[in-house]
């Protein structure tokens, strides 16, 4: 004769979660203010919702955006699933640069023979020179300084010339005048 011996059902264990964050991609970065960025998503572990900050999932696990920010930003997206882990989050932050060069000379008038003080200060630059068509061999390199000019005989030009963290050329002027 058999015996019928009943063995309880076994529920599966859902499998370890190795990494649960989603992948959040913003790019590029740094931006001019109201550039277009694109933001792309995916997420792992059965993840059946989106929520996000600053940017619309309309609840995708996965897709892409466009956006177009003016100042700093940090996009936040939440991926919501039925595991262990419920929800799982990622975060870029997309750098809108506003650079800025500011340059003065210090007298702005001075004698024949004499010198200037020239200082210069700069934000969202990667690099800048300051340069005089006057003066060929002088040439001062940073984001920021403070030198003296060569001995000036003529009305002289300073010119600083920077790149911004963006890529662009960009240039600010001051003059002296030698009396």
């Amino acid at each position: 004769s058999l015996t019928q011996t009943n063995t309880p059902a076994v529920t599966p264990t859902p499998p370890t979660i190795k990494n649960s964050t989603p992948t959040l991609l913003c790019l590029p970065d740094p931006i001019k203010p109201g550039e277009d960025v694109l933001i792309m998503w995916a997420c792992r572990d059965d993840a059946y919702k989106t929520t996000a900050e600053n940017f619309d999932t309309d609840e995708a696990v996965i897709g892409s955006v466009h956006v177009n920010p003016t100042k700093d930003t940090t996009y936040t997206l939440t991926c919501v699933n039925n595991r262990t882990t419920d929800t799982t989050a990622a975060t870029c932050t997309i750098d809108v640069a506003n650079p800025a060069l500011a340059i003065i000379a210090t007298p702005r008038r001075a004698t024949r023979g004499g010198t200037v003080s020239l200082s210069w200060k700069t934000t969202d630059t990667n690099s800048c020179v300051l340069s005089s068509s006057n003066h060929p061999n002088f040439e001062k390199r940073g984001i920021e300084g403070d030198v003296v000019s060569p001995s000036l005989t003529t009305n002289t030009t300073f010119t600083l010339t920077c790149e911004t963290t963006t890529g662009v050329l960009e240039e600010r002027s001051v003059g002296v005048l030698v009396n």
